[in-house]
């Protein structure tokens, strides 16, 4: 995965944020069988299977400062919860679905709720950038619903380690 994150601050004086959280996924592609009972046709077909996840999350959050140098370089831990949602989308290979099936296939889910997540977050200020490391651990959604079988995947919980430069947009003042 990787996430990108689009935070802002609405008030320049305060530690509130607003988050936004979307991931580009490496998909996953496993052999996967369809069988017939069909005497006339082949009675296995491999096939592969296409596992793909969407996901988005957006939450508020507050910033607390556990140290600043002299540099005014700042550690700083921040705590976020809001809502996300994570899509799961299965897909076979196109094979002859009224002759062959697949036992025990996976299915697609969908899981919204709720999330949580603490970030350890250090500012290096140079220059005209503001560079920071950050390590970020959210919960997975609270959604409650529970499969009755394995699948080949779960809910996701990321754990971030993210370098990045914080962009700024201010407004030219008219004198």
């Amino acid at each position: 995965m990787i996430p990108v994150i689009f935070r802002w601050e609405p008030f320049k004086r305060s530690a509130f944020f607003v988050e936004a959280i979307k991931s580009f996924v490496i998909n996953t592609r496993l052999p996967a069988d369809a069988y017939t009972t069909n005497s006339q046709l082949p009675e296995h077909v491999a096939l592969t299977e296409k596992i793909e996840l969407k996901d988005f999350a957006l939450g508020l959050g507050g910033a607390f400062v556990v140290y600043t140098n002299k540099k005014n370089n700042q550690f700083t831990v921040n705590v976020s919860s809001g809502i996300c949602d994570e899509n799961f989308i299965v897909d076979y290979t196109k094979y002859d679905e009224a002759n062959y099936e697949v036992l025990n296939p996976d299915v697609a889910a969908n899981y919204s709720g709720l999330y949580a997540a603490v970030a350890a977050l250090y500012n290096f200020h140079k220059r005209k950038q503001d560079m920071f490391i950050m390590l970020r651990l959210q919960t997975a959604s609270s959604a409650a619903k529970h499969d009755h079988y394995t699948l080949s995947y779960n809910k996701t919980s990321p754990l971030q380690l993210t370098f990045g430069y914080k962009l700024f947009y201010a407004k030219n003042k008219k004198k």
